[in-house]
């Protein structure tokens, strides 16, 4: 998914790679980023996280508000930069949330090159992170397949 968005970012040499694994010091089990992105000069290791209400693989609320609080301080610890943007975001919005990744690199690092090749594309509009009783809303509703519909068209 992310991928498209990032295929400008990717191209000025930046390794952008799924599902990587990170151990966090003290753990016995991983964390998998969705989209692991390093930057090339500073080496700054970026995960980029696509998150969806409920799970692919139980049908439960997912990434509702604390769900990965954990998770992110585990990146951070590790002084990894996390980012995570609603699925619907990255469906509906793939260059602006590259424009926001972007921002972000060069903001860190001074590394302008990803920003101004998408000086061009608006910012991204920002959702609020639900709850798991949202979440369940959403299930019943079938809101998801509405915006990945909306996508196809």
């Amino acid at each position: 998914m992310c991928c498209v968005s990032l295929h400008s970012i990717q191209s000025a040499k930046a390794v952008v790679s799924p599902q990587q694994v990170m151990f966090p010091p003290g753990h016995r089990l991983p964390f998998t980023a969705d989209f692991l992105m390093i930057e090339p000069n500073t080496g700054l290791h970026i995960d980029l996280e696509v998150d969806e209400p409920i799970s692919f693989a139980t049908g439960k609320p997912t990434h509702s508000i604390g769900d990965d609080d954990y998770r992110n301080k585990c990146f951070v610890d590790a002084n990894w930069l996390v980012i995570r943007f609603a699925e619907e975001q990255v469906s509906s919005q793939p260059e602006r949330c590259a424009r926001f990744i972007a921002g972000a690199i060069a903001q860190l690092t001074d590394n302008n090159t990803y920003r101004q090749k998408l000086l061009h594309v608006e910012k991204v509009t920002p959702m609020r992170q639900w709850s798991a009783r949202q979440a369940s809303r959403f299930k019943k509703s079938d809101y998801r397949q509405g915006y990945l519909v909306q996508r196809k068209n």
